[in-house]
């Protein structure tokens, strides 16, 4: 009881905190991504195709890598998406920032697409998917938090796999924190299950889910079952944890987990998920 009231308290403190604060932020109207500093309308089922060109199938063998960035605050960012970038095909961000991992990837040669949340200043913040070759379309979603009413957000990417095997999506996910009812939670997954209506194919969902509860955890749990996704297991468990619950998760279907491990940094709050994947024949 004495921990529920300590969790109860610590919210609804850092919610007045914040909603005082939230003033200061800059909510956009529609929800557009960013890419090569262009900006574009991309609220979901409204699809934003990057290239005229086919897109680069991904190869047979292929890593997704998930970590929440911390906004660039900490030192050793860049030295860490370096590494990151070396071993991984694709790369979603939580806690992006426009004016700072955009400018990386572009120095990488990599394609990156941010979804902006909201922004102070100049510093647009939110979710962003980066890649060694660009999607062939992205969409995205906000929804506000119930307390601090700042948006969280996700974001969608759809890839060609090799061998006509159709196409992957991959979405990065920073999930609603700020509220100790499940409805804004669920309504998130929510948005998610209405476009998964549309893609019956292979699908990796990735990002900050924000379970630090056993209800929160027992909720994404069942959602994903019922989306017949499957969590990515980690051997040696070092995902970064809050009140003993790990708050990052990958998970998948329609593919085959061949390995996954985590990075330990001190270059966010938050450790960094790797998976390594393969595309499934039909005689498999």
């Amino acid at each position: 009881m004495k921990r529920k009231f300590v969790l109860i308290s610590g919210i609804f403190a850092i919610g007045l905190v914040a909603l005082g604060v939230s003033q200061w932020f800059k909510i956009p109207e529609q929800t557009r991504v960013i890419m090569d500093r262009q900006q574009r309308k991309a609220q979901c089922p409204d699809w934003v195709t990057l290239s005229a060109q086919e897109a680069n199938p991904l190869p047979r063998l292929f890593t997704v890598v998930s970590w929440n960035i911390y906004k660039t605050q900490n030192t050793g960012w860049q030295g860490m998406l370096t590494k990151l970038s070396k071993q991984a095909d694709i790369i979603a961000l939580q806690e992006a920032r426009e004016s700072t991992t955009q400018a990386f990837w572009k120095s990488q040669g990599w394609s990156a697409t941010m979804l902006e949340a909201f922004s102070m200043g100049a510093k647009s913040v939110g979710v962003q998917i980066a890649s060694k070759y660009p999607p062939k379309q992205v969409c995205g979603r906000r929804k506000h938090e119930p307390l601090i009413l700042l948006p969280k957000s996700l974001l969608i990417g759809v890839y060609p796999l090799s061998e006509n095997q159709g196409d992957l999506w991959v979405v990065s996910l920073h999930s609603i924190n700020f509220s100790l009812k499940l409805n804004a939670y669920m309504s998130q997954l929510g948005e998610i299950a209405d476009m998964l209506k549309k893609h019956h194919g292979p699908v990796i969902i990735a990002g900050d889910f924000n379970t630090w509860s056993k209800r929160r955890m027992a909720v994404l749990d069942q959602w994903m079952e019922q989306h017949q996704l499957q969590p990515v297991r980690f051997k040696n468990d070092l995902r970064s944890r809050f009140f003993g619950h790990a708050l990052d998760h990958i998970y998948y279907r329609g593919i085959k987990l061949v390995r996954s491990r985590i990075f330990k940094t001190q270059a966010s709050d938050h450790n960094a998920l790797s998976a390594t994947f393969r595309t499934i024949h039909s005689d498999e």
